[in-house]
């Protein structure tokens, strides 16, 4: 008797149970003898084709064996899919193999032992099978199973697969990160990647090959793809970007705090970083190379240079406009560090003061382009302060350290 599944969560993927037919899951079907409306044998059931354009896939074709190659037909051709065969209108069928659309892959070849990433749980896994669901004259794909129950029903030990756990994942929650299906559910609209935080992103792509977490990061918006590098390992982050194209790193790269971006190219050997550095605009490469021309391991190495300041000749009346014609990338950027005449620091203004209208600058701890990294550390746990002033040797601000990168120093 072939298995039977009824998704009792089906109700999120629109379908409601009470509108549908249960139909075997991929496995029950793959194999199954495909006939034509007078019975004679066209061949053997290899795969269905699915559009993945809308939340709840729908099966738009099949592929069968056909002599000694093989042929495809529409669904709608298909007369009876849920007998011991498959009836075929022998009219529609095709030979050769199946032109597949952007949106479009095969259930078989491109999700079944595929590996996912259950974008609810945060789990990666492979798929031990593929639930399905007929709903009137459709087909639609409801979900995958990654448990032991798929393997036994698979290896034809139907009696077993009862007895095992089967852990079922709906569509709207996998993400395929490998073969073919990887590249289409990457494509907008089809992946559960766009609801995951940003740091969450960062935990798949570490879990994936280089080239494939490169895919994720190159489908992402510049902003988003910038926000997840930095929150990767920096020696991950330096690999990904090195295998972005030109043209996708530029594009990321210039969203990327030059903080973050120093540390991921650090862990570039000297060719990559140069090809790496002539993708980024030109305003930027300069303080880059300033920046990796430091020891990693100090003040200098790892502040940013993207720094807000008040000189004397500025009125500070203007300060509030004119970070919000241009704000920073980062929040803990947001200080503003009053100079002297001569460049020198003399006081900051927090962003806690900003929001409540006083621009009365206070004193601001300082430190050394060469000071140690424990240095640093030690004067952010003194001071409840979001970025501190890193001075050079005539005491002017080049830039500053921000809080985060006591992650990124202790990540190293």
């Amino acid at each position: 008797m072939a298995y039977r599944f009824q998704d009792q969560r089906i109700g999120r993927c629109g379908l409601r149970p009470s509108d549908s037919a249960s139909v075997p899951v991929l496995s029950e079907l793959i194999g199954r003898r495909v006939v034509d409306d007078r019975n004679l044998r066209l061949g053997r059931l290899s795969d269905l084709v699915v559009s993945v354009m809308d939340p709840v896939p729908v099966v738009v074709g099949m592929v069968f064996g056909h002599g000694n190659g093989v042929a495809h037909a529409p669904r709608e051709a298909v007369l009876d899919l849920e007998g011991r065969v498959i009836e075929l209108g022998a009219a529609n069928a095709s030979p050769g193999a199946v032109p597949l659309r952007d949106h479009e892959l095969l259930l078989r070849r491109d999700v079944l032992d595929a590996q996912v990433f259950d974008v609810s749980g945060r789990a990666l896994s492979r798929v031990a099978d593929v639930r399905l669901l007929r709903r009137l004259d459709r087909l639609y794909v409801t979900g995958v199973e990654t448990g032991p129950s798929g393997v036994a029903r698979r290896l034809g030990l139907r009696w077993l697969a009862r007895h095992l756990p089967g852990d079922g994942v709906p569509w709207r929650d996998v993400h395929l990160v490998s073969g073919r299906g990887h590249g289409v559910m990457l494509r907008p609209g089809a992946s559960g990647i766009g609801r995951l935080a940003s740091s969450e992103v960062a935990d798949l792509i570490g879990r994936l090959s280089v080239r494939k977490g490169a895919e994720v990061v190159r489908a992402l918006p510049p902003d988003r793809a910038a926000d997840v590098l930095r929150r990767t390992l920096p020696s991950l982050g330096g690999e990904i970007v090195a295998a972005l194209e030109a043209p996708d790193a530029a594009r990321i790269l210039e969203s990327m705090p030059s903080d973050d971006l120093t540390a991921a190219l650090r862990h570039l050997d000297p060719t990559s970083r140069a090809r790496i550095l002539e993708s980024v605009p030109s305003h930027r490469v300069e303080a880059l190379r300033r920046l990796l021309s430091r020891p990693a391991q100090t003040a200098g190495g790892l502040m940013n240079p993207d720094v807000i300041v008040l000189s004397p000749s500025d009125r500070p009346e203007s300060l509030i406009s004119r970070i919000g014609r241009k704000p920073p990338q980062l929040d803990a950027l947001l200080t503003v560090f009053v100079v002297d005449s001569k460049g020198r620091v003399v006081g900051a203004i927090q962003p806690r003061q900003l929001i409540a209208g006083n621009l009365t600058p206070t004193p601001m701890p300082t430190v050394s382009t060469d000071a140690p990294f424990s240095e640093v550390i030690d004067r952010f746990a003194v001071d409840d302060i979001l970025a501190l002033a890193v001075i050079d040797d005539d005491e002017r601000l080049p830039g500053a350290q921000r809080r985060h990168t006591i992650r990124l120093g202790r990540r190293r």
